[in-house]
């Protein structure tokens, strides 16, 4: 009997799952590669097509609320008065300043000398000898431009600067105008810091008030930058205006009224009203233009790269919602503007932008600086105007009586109103009798009352004010420093 040999069984061959899956896995990638564009794009269309509906219905709003409210439109408008230049009292103050001398060294022009006499020097002390000399000895060749200056009274005719961009992007709007005014009134207020320091109070105030009728006669553009200029215009004839009292005793009475009518005056007649208008229509072209790619959304280091160009493309499409959100926004703060000032600070405090993400952070970032002038500024130079206007009724006050008055409402015979709130609280303005003076005062945007502190050597003082000195405490020697 024979045996049978049985035959090797053949191996079994396993199913090839690991290329099945590779392969399922590379259609599946390659599918996803397919779609995924197709999604994104898809995605944003719909983005954009939102966004430009919200804006859409926004610019129809304000077509019908706010005709002319475009940043074209309100060039042409703010052009279409200028006044011809013979008669343009803000193109005679750049003539003027651009006719004064040039300093060779400047960290011995006139500025650099004045920054250094009002460092770490109260106002009722006098300057560094050496640093006054220096000063003085430019005065003369400027002196003929300061008698030009001196020239501007109320009846001033009324002047205006072209709205225009200094060429490139048409968003680089043309400031320099605004500078040489600033520049005017800094002569002006070394002229008057020139005579107070010889005594002569009445010249000093006379330059102090032609500077502030410069200031007035100039129709500013309406953009916060130039708004920003002019109220730092004022500033420059209250602080001509405190010196002179800090140096000299003995001003007439007849000097002082059209200063003190004058910053009453001023403390209603600077609005932000204009230049909130303003910077709505230029923040809306700015985005128009980012949309059409005309000007860069990112810095200028990334420009024209591919990066920024990819960049761009992708955060167009939330664009046309930015728009809307900002325009938005500026309804709101147009509404805050209305409101009695003490509500006026107390909402601005309260209201608050978003957290930035990737369809506001372009109109979060453009409304942010915003909204800090538009909180603070108003309200603060209407403080400074009438805490001046009663520091100067004070003064007279001390030169009929021989002493400060106890309480401003005293000052009715000057013509100051009774009762003068301060704008930030709602609250009497604050009067302070001190051992070498007094002080008119308000508690700025914090609201807080620290005792008046409105100058300080270094740094920025904590209140908002006018201050005065006791005739012996006038011009005295600055302390010897350690």
């Amino acid at each position: 009997m024979s045996e049978s040999v049985a035959s090797p069984t053949p191996p079994m061959r396993r199913p090839r799952r690991f290329w099945r899956w590779v392969k399922r896995g590379t259609l599946a990638l390659a599918l996803l590669i397919t779609v995924a564009p197709l999604v994104g794009f898809g995605e944003m269309k719909w983005t954009r097509r939102s966004g430009q509906k919200k804006l859409d219905a926004a610019t129809a709003k304000l077509d019908a609320d706010d005709p002319g409210w475009r940043l074209e439109d309100i060039v042409a408008e703010h052009n279409s008065k200028v006044p011809p230049a013979e008669s343009n009292s803000a193109l005679k103050a750049v003539a003027i300043v651009g006719r004064l001398p040039k300093a060779d060294d400047p960290e011995q022009s006139p500025w650099k000398l004045r920054e250094r006499i009002d460092t770490a020097r109260s106002q009722n002390e006098r300057p560094d000898p050496r640093d006054w000399s220096a000063l003085e000895k430019h005065y003369p060749a400027w002196e003929p431009g300061m008698i030009e200056l001196r020239q501007w009274t109320a009846a001033t005719p009324r002047g205006r600067f072209k709205f225009e961009y200094a060429g490139g992007s048409p968003l680089d709007i043309r400031i320099q105008n605004s500078h040489d005014v600033r520049t005017a009134l800094s002569v002006l207020s070394w002229d008057s810091l020139h005579h107070a320091y010889g005594g002569r109070a009445d010249r000093a105030l006379a330059s102090a008030l032609s500077g502030l009728h410069l200031t007035r006669s100039v129709d500013f553009e309406p953009i916060f930058f130039a708004y920003l200029v002019r109220l730092r215009c004022v500033i420059q004839v209250m602080n001509s205006v405190a010196q002179t009292l800090a140096w000299c005793p003995n001003a007439a009475d007849a000097a002082l009224p059209p200063l003190q009518d004058s910053m009453l005056f001023e403390s209603t007649s600077a609005p932000v009203r204009p230049s909130l208008r303003g910077e709505r229509a230029y923040m809306h072209k700015s985005m128009v233009m980012a949309d059409r790619g005309e000007i860069s959304i990112y810095d200028d280091r990334s420009h024209g790269t591919r990066r920024e160009r990819l960049q761009h493309q992708y955060h167009r499409q939330f664009l046309p919602n930015q728009a809307a959100f900002a325009l938005e926004r500026f309804d709101e703060l147009s509404a805050l503007l209305v409101l009695p000032d003490p509500e006026k600070t107390t909402a601005f405090q309260q209201w608050t932008l978003p957290l930035r993400n990737r369809e506001n952070f372009l109109g979060v970032t453009l409304l942010r600086p915003v909204v800090s002038v538009v909180a603070t500024a108003e309200i603060r130079h209407r403080a400074r105007c009438l805490c001046t206007a009663a520091g100067i009724a004070c003064e007279r006050y001390r030169l009929k009586h021989g002493k400060w008055p106890a309480k401003l409402d005293d000052l009715t015979e000057f013509g100051m109103p009774q009762n003068l709130l301060d704008p930030f609280d709602g609250q009497p303005l604050r009067y302070s009798l001190l051992d070498d003076g007094a002080v008119v005062y308000s508690v700025d945007e914090d609201g807080r009352d620290d005792g008046g502190e409105v100058v300080r050597r270094e740094g920025r003082p904590k209140d908002v004010g006018f201050r005065l000195w006791n005739p012996d405490r006038r011009k005295v020697p600055m302390p010897a420093r350690p």
